[in-house]
Parts: structure tokens; sequence; C-alpha cells
């Protein structure tokens, strides 16, 4: 009756003096452990469960199956439970197989040859024996895939700046070991966790043909296999394919997949929905829809995502200055990029894209002593840096076009200035420094320095006057 009365309005102390007459009472405490049983006992009943809709259907059959268990032990010794023991088994193993509960598997068969050795009946132990291995090993077959999946995760965020030859390496080395452990294994959470990481070794190996394949055949496993599809999960799946779809320049697939991302997850504001929302401004831009692009980017400074880390702050405040940059807003652009907070952990190269677009800015706008000042700036960033991150090379080139310019004092056409065969050398898809738009180089700079070349080219050369 308190309790109905006051609820969580009254402390322990509250209840305590109400009973017991004082602050602390051994009595009381004694009461509400009971009581915190009780009810932890009611949660994990049939008729509780039942109303949880936030349990998902595979955490509920576990926790059935557990109740099976415990009852087993109350019939091992009765001269009548193995009928019952009989039933128990039976509604645990066929649980249990439903919802790819290896381990209990594995635990079920154990108990059912360790009740035929109580019956002295060793007809079916061999067989038992057998199928508890398989279960082992399959357990551990998609506990090693999770925890592999989950230690990929832990590490995107802890070493961001993972040479990407060690990234592979390390997947290699995973993937090894998984297929292994998987030889016939039929298993939904395996097939799942497997293709994860198999997506992930073929980006890393700039494989994206293979990566699009990987990403298709995980989002039909996601629509045929009940146990493991959700809507979070395909969304993400579906980024997958966005990703792929930017590193292969097809924008109109990039930006089509985002929004099967947002459709998948209802517009739940989720940290794959934001990734969907920069997929779709990357897209944008790279399709010459600056408008558009704008909208996105709107989406990205709402309330909803002012929660995001510094490292994502930069980058939108990045996003909104290459914005402005392809509206010709070059003071408001470089303005933005002054502003913009130096991002830890740079693995994209986000720092060295802020320096590389002021520099653009500067010489758009005529303040070549600044931007001179940039190119040093530049310089002395790579070399500070150089042992923590490691830089494209396509970056260092781009470095050695913009001290090649200042050297020639801006004159984009000076004839003797190595200028544009490094600038040819950035615009080579053929080459190992081609530019990709999964960068931090959002506006390509030998594009910018053609525009530039061509403008002074294309101005007529005064003529010398004779004496």
């Amino acid at each position: 009756e308190l309790a109905l009365e006051h609820g969580d309005n009254w402390t322990d102390v509250d209840y305590c003096n109400a009973m017991y007459g004082n602050d602390r009472d051994g009595r009381f405490r004694s009461l509400k452990h009971w009581l915190t049983r009780r009810l932890i006992e009611l949660q994990v009943s049939d008729v509780c469960l039942h109303t949880r809709d936030d349990v998902m259907k595979k955490y509920k059959a576990r926790i059935r199956v557990n109740r099976y268990f415990v009852a087993t032990y109350l019939y091992y010794s009765s001269p009548k439970g193995g009928r019952v023991l009989d039933f128990l088994f039976d509604q645990a193993r066929r649980e249990a197989e439903e919802f790819e509960l290896y381990e209990e598997l594995a635990r079920i068969y154990s108990l059912m040859a360790f009740n035929l050795l109580t019956q002295d009946d060793h007809s079916k132990f061999e067989e038992y024996a057998q199928k508890k291995a398989h279960y082992l090993r399959a357990a551990i077959a998609v506990d090693l895939a999770f925890e592999t999946y989950n230690r990929r995760v832990y590490l995107e965020y802890t070493q961001r700046n993972l040479p990407p030859h060690e990234e592979l390496k390390l997947l290699e080395a995973s993937l090894r070991k998984l297929r292994k452990l998987g030889e016939g294994l039929d298993s939904q959470m395996f097939n799942y966790f497997y293709r994860c990481l198999e997506y992930d070794y073929h980006l890393a190996r700039r494989d994206i043909d293979s990566a699009m394949d990987t990403a298709k055949d995980l989002l039909r496993i996601l629509l045929n296999g009940p146990l493991i599809s959700s809507s979070t999960r395909i969304a993400k799946t579906y980024g997958y394919m966005s990703s792929c779809s930017l590193f292969l320049k097809d924008y109109k697939k990039t930006y089509d997949y985002a929004v099967k991302v947002r459709e998948a997850l209802d517009n739940f504001k989720s940290s794959n929905f934001k990734l969907a929302v920069m997929q779709q401004f990357f897209a944008c831009v790279f399709m010459n829809k600056i408008n558009q692009a704008e909208e996105h980017l709107k989406e990205l400074l709402e309330d909803d995502f002012k929660t995001v880390s510094y490292q994502d702050s930069g980058k939108v405040d990045y996003f909104l200055a290459v914005l402005r940059f392809l509206q010709e807003r070059y003071q408001e652009s470089f303005t933005v990029l002054q502003g913009v907070k130096e991002i830890m952990d740079d693995k994209a190269g986000w720092n060295i894209g802020v320096r590389q677009l002021s520099f653009m800015c500067l010489v758009e706008m005529g303040l070549q002593d600044q931007a001179s000042a940039v190119v040093e700036q530049m310089r002395k960033y790579l070399e500070r840096t150089k042992d923590k991150v490691e830089f494209r090379e396509r970056d260092q080139v781009i470095y050695s076009l913009f001290a090649a310019i200042h050297r020639s004092q801006y004159r984009f056409d000076h004839p003797r200035s190595g200028m544009k065969k490094l600038a040819a050398e950035l615009a080579d898809d053929t080459s190992p420094i081609a530019w990709t738009p999964v960068s931090q180089e959002l506006v390509p700079v030998h594009n910018w320095f053609q525009k530039h070349l061509k403008k002074a080219t294309s101005k007529p050369k005064k003529r010398s006057m004779k004496a």
C-alpha cells in the first residue's frame, strides 16, 4: 500500500521509517531483496515475456530454454521422472534449434547423454556426444565471428589511424580462422558476421566490385533470415551499398541507396541515418546539385545531431566550407575553415583537406601572401604528423603542386615550373594516386588547377613595343 501511494517519491529511508520506525533495519533490507528476486522471477515468466515487445525473440527463447534446463534437475532422481525429462529435453531442443542457441544445444545433448547413463541405456550415447561436439564447435565459430566483428568496430574508434596494410593483415587472419571453423556450418548468425568482415576486407583491398557483391549477398541473407533481420542491419547494409557506389562514382545509386537507409530506419535519427545524409550530400556535390546538397547539409545541422562528437562537428563545418567554395563565396568558405576544429584521430585526412581548401580559397581571393603562408603551414603539418597519420601519397603530390604554384609566383602557365606534370599526375585515373570521391578532397584539386591554367593561357599576350 505504501509503494502504491508514494512510489519513487519516497526513499528507502522513508519506507524503512514507516514500516519499522528506524532509518536502517535488517528486516527491510531482507524484504527488499526478497521482493526483487520475486519480481525478476515474474519478469522471466511466460506471462510477462509475452507482453515484452522490446525484448528480442532470440532472448525470449534463451530464457525459456534455460528454464527447461533448471526444471530437468528436479527429475533425474525421480523414479517416474523419465517422461517429464523427455518432454523438457524435447521442448528445449526444438526451441534452441529454431533460434541457433548452440551453447544451449551442447548442454542439452550433454544432459541427455547423462540421463541415458542414469537409466543404464547406452544406445544413443555416442550420437549425443557427437552432436554435443558439433554444437560446441558451432558455438565457438559464432562467438568468434561476433567477437571479431565487435573488435573491428572497437578498433575503428580507438585506432582510427591504423595503416591500411595492418588493417588488411588483421582481417585476412580473422577470415582465415573463421573459414576453417565455419566449414559445414549453416548458421544465419555466423554468415551475417562473416559477410560483414568480408565486406570490410574487400573494401580495405579497394576491391569495390567484390565489396558490392558481398553487400548484396548480406542484404539477401538479412531479408531471408528471420533470426538476424532487423531494420538497423538492413539500413547498415544499404549503407554499405551506398558507399560502394560512391567509390565507383555512381552518384545516382549512391543517393538512391542512402534513401533506402533512411526508409529502413523510418527516418529515426541514428548514426546510420546521419551517415546516409552525408552520402546524400556527397552525391549531390558530385552531381553538381548544389541547392539539394545544401538541404542535406541543413539536416546535419539540425538539433538532433547537435550531440555528435567534435570530430563530426568539424566535418560538417568543412562540408559547409566546401559548399560555399562551390558557390564561389570564397570569403565565407575561408571564414568557416578558420573555425573548423582540429579533427583528432584523423584517418580520413580531414585536417589536411581543411588546409588544401584554405589555400584554394586564398588563391581565388587573390591573397597570395596568405596562400604562401598556408603552404608553409601545410609543410609543417605533414612533417609534424607523419608518424601519427599515414597520409595518402596524393596529398603529398597536392602539397608539391601548391608549393610549385607558390614558387612560380602564382603564374599557373609558368613555362619552367613542374606544375603541369604534377597536375597531370593528379588527373590520371589509372594512377595509384587517382582522385577518389571517398576522401576529404571534395573539390578535386586537378580540376581546380586546370580551371586556373585555362584562364591563364587564354589571357592575350602583351606585345613588346619596338624602340
